[in-house]
């Protein structure tokens, strides 16, 4: 595959982002719009809580309050260091020359989804129907061409057909098209706004032809891992939680807000459909939309039940998910480790204590993570707004 640096896998990301024309890749889900959970008291909780230190439990001046010891940590809060976004495309800079000017077309194929690091080194599961401009280049550079085509039409002022009809018209077309260098977008944009180039491991087909599901490599050490759950233990009316980066009108949000993972919740609503090969998927009625195909979709437990693959497009709250059992299947097809690590451990630990209100230590936690994961989306944001509350509680 070829290899591109983080600045030019960037340029190159927002080159198709900003000339998106294809594939919208969830397959009619929901178009209601859902928006990022920033206050940590929001979605699904977990239960689990730390006890006090001890040599705080007589202090009333430290700040271990039986309200602040009380908050529980969110699954949402917990997850969203874990979820990535991903590009699959074809991408190029074509010229075309018309009553004596030539204009450079930025033509783009191909589509975004999420996914989600299955084990710390750097291994990530997503839909197969996300990256199929990778699996299938030549069908995305047909795509491009088309593409190409359309637009050049456009501002001839005539419809693609008539060009096409014109033989000095494709000559040129043909030329330019086969002179270009077309460029292939393979990358995995992490939370923290980092790119990294992938590669695929193994990979089913879209929904109507296999199974839809993916697993990509990024080359990372110490990744932030999301746990598989049996999905045959799952019920109707469990409460869940689906994270992605569903796909808004470009422009709209500032450069940070794009990388933020969007989180909505709901409850699996059937735990009986099947696909019509037989295949087992989970309905759910929590927000989707296109680009979170290959979003997990997590329990109370903060555990991968199935990611995000199709659903309704007239109808709000309809949503379908490849159940984990369906993924764990690909997962040990390449012999991969889905244990949680030391950053996973260090997160929760300082979150928990940054919710009890022990800012210092839930520094040191936070900072150990850092250390670990430079990558981390969450530790500076939850390191300075710790240093801020101490120095506002002295």
């Amino acid at each position: 595959m070829q290899r591109h640096t983080n600045k030019s896998n960037k340029k190159l990301f927002v080159l198709f982002a900003s000339s998106l024309l294809a594939v919208n890749l969830l397959t009619a889900c929901s178009s209601k719009k859902t928006s990022a959970i920033n206050n940590r008291d929001d979605g699904v909780a977990i239960a689990e809580t730390l006890s006090k230190p001890t040599n705080q439990s007589n202090n009333p001046a430290r700040p271990s309050s039986t309200v602040a010891s009380q908050k529980s940590v969110s699954v949402g809060d917990l997850a969203k260091p874990a979820v990535v976004q991903l590009a699959s495309a074809c991408a190029a800079q074509i010229p075309f020359s018309y009553k004596g000017s030539t204009k450079i077309y930025e033509v783009s194929a191909g589509g975004t989804g999420s996914g989600f690091f299955v084990s710390s080194d750097g291994y990530i599961v997503t839909n197969a129907h996300v990256i199929q401009a990778s699996i299938n280049p030549q069908k995305c550079q047909q795509a491009l061409y088309e593409q190409y085509i359309q637009e050049v039409a456009q501002d001839v002022g005539v419809n693609p057909d008539e060009l096409s009809s014109n033989p000095q018209a494709v000559q040129e077309i043909r030329n330019n098209f086969q002179n270009a260098d077309i460029r292939p977008i393979n990358n995995v944009l992490l939370p923290n706004g980092n790119y990294l180039p992938f590669d695929i491991q193994t990979s089913g087909a879209p929904v109507g032809q296999g199974k839809d599901v993916a697993v990509v490599k990024v080359q990372i050490k110490n990744a932030p891992v999301l746990k598989l759950a049996d999905s045959e233990q799952v019920k109707t009316q469990d409460k869940i939680i689906a994270i992605g980066y569903p796909s808004l009108q470009l422009g709209a949000l500032n450069s940070k807000s794009e990388t933020e993972a969007t989180i909505s919740s709901g409850e699996i609503s059937s735990t009986e459909k099947q696909l019509s090969d037989g295949s087992p998927v989970l309905q759910f009625n929590a927000a989707v939309t296109h680009g979170n195909s290959g979003g997990p979709v997590l329990n109370e437990k903060g555990e991968v039940v199935g990611i995000t693959t199709f659903g309704s497009k007239n109808i709000s709250g309809i949503g379908f998910a490849v159940t984990s059992n369906t993924i764990m299947e690909f997962v040990r097809q390449l012999a991969i480790s889905n244990e949680q690590g030391a950053v996973d451990k260090l997160y929760n630990e300082g979150l928990q204590l940054y919710n009890q209100g022990q800012y210092a230590q839930a520094i040191e936690k936070l900072e150990t993570v850092k250390r670990l994961f430079p990558q981390h989306s969450e530790v500076d944001k939850l390191i300075q707004e710790s240093q801020e509350k101490i120095v506002a509680a002295k």
